[in-house]
């Protein structure tokens, strides 16, 4: 859920060709969905949500699912739905694996998009213990 723009050539992500398209409201997977793969945003805009709760807003470069590369036997933590059409690239755990190979900077990409919505998450938890 990086809002940086796509690095695609310098990760290789030119490469892959399993696109994903959806339409304006149109759901990349539910909350409680079993998990197998990360996205990247090529086009459009995506929300994760937790019921009435958004939890972000995606845009092009933007990464999503990557806890089902982390964790691969838990299932998905949020809803993503797409706000407009929508393009993703899909990266399961093998190609994620070839990119880290190639790339090992992708690595760090996915792992600044994680501890910083860690940093979120703990800012929004502190502020409701208030």
């Amino acid at each position: 859920m990086a809002n940086e723009p796509a690095r695609t050539d310098a990760t290789g992500l030119d490469s892959l060709n399993e696109v994903v398209s959806l339409d304006a409201g149109e759901f990349l997977f539910r909350e409680g969905d079993a998990a197998d793969a990360l996205y990247i945003v090529r086009k459009g805009t995506l929300r994760v949500v937790s019921g009435s709760t958004v939890y972000e807003t995606l845009k092009p470069g933007g990464i999503v699912g990557e806890m089902a590369i982390v964790d691969q036997s838990a299932r998905r933590s949020a809803s993503v739905i797409a706000g407009t059409h929508a393009e993703l690239t899909k990266i399961d755990t093998a190609q994620f694996l070839a990119l880290v190979a190639h790339n090992p900077d992708f690595s760090l990409e996915v792992m600044r998009v994680m501890a910083r919505r860690l940093r979120i998450m703990n800012r929004r938890y502190r502020r409701d213990q208030t």
